[in-house]
């Protein structure tokens, strides 16, 4: 027998795939070969389906830890609608107190003012003035009349705009603990939301910081 190969093609036999197919030769098992092949192939892709599997289980697992965590954030921290809204407007207010202190107070003593020895002094009082004025020349001219009644109606609209102010200016008070109670608490719903928003793969870090 003679076997015509190429220079350095006896380095073949020491190659495991080349004796596997000579010895698959001299054995003549080429059908148990295939069904070995098949059998292979099967098992390749029974294996890549597990772990899709145990893939999948994982990211249902992180998923439903991920919206267990959110759903006790939001439990335990007692929402209620309209809270946000609500403190950013006290926020807002309690941070402006001296502002808005200084705007009531000027306000109030514009409209009810005094002067250093008491005498009144304050667009009511003299509002109030003037209405005495007209009425004291109805008589002789009867078109101040009218302009009595409407100065009149606008004394009663400015008194109650008068105490409205009153009653602001003395309700107003700069709180440094309840403002620090307002501003944690809205830290506490910013986190919520900064949480709600956070990808998966960002949670475990929100749960513990």
């Amino acid at each position: 027998m003679v076997d015509v190969h190429s220079q350095h093609q006896n380095l073949l036999l020491n190659k495991q795939n080349f004796q596997l197919e000579v010895l698959d030769i001299i054995a003549q098992d080429q059908p148990l070969l295939t069904e070995y092949q098949q059998a292979y192939s099967q098992l390749k892709d029974a294996q890549s389906q597990l772990q899709n599997l145990k893939a999948d289980i994982e990211r249902n697992s992180q998923q439903q830890d991920f919206l267990q965590f959110q759903y006790e954030e939001l439990a335990n921290a007692h929402l209620a609608e309209g809270e946000q809204e609500e403190l950013e407007q006290q926020n807002e207010t309690m941070e402006h107190a001296e502002d808005i202190k200084t705007a009531l107070y000027e306000t109030d003593n514009a409209l009810n003012g005094q002067e250093s020895g008491g005498q009144e002094s304050g667009a009511i009082s003299q509002m109030r003035t003037a209405i005495q004025s007209l009425g004291s020349i109805q008589q002789v001219l009867p078109a101040s009349a009218e302009l009595v009644e409407r100065l009149e109606s606008c004394r009663i609209e400015l008194r109650d705009i008068a105490d409205e102010v009153s009653s602001l200016l003395e309700n107003t008070d700069f709180d440094p603990s309840e403002l620090d109670r307002v501003q944690s608490r809205l830290d506490k719903l910013y986190e919520l939301e900064r949480i709600a928003t956070k990808p998966l793969g960002n949670w475990r870090h929100a749960a513990n910081s």
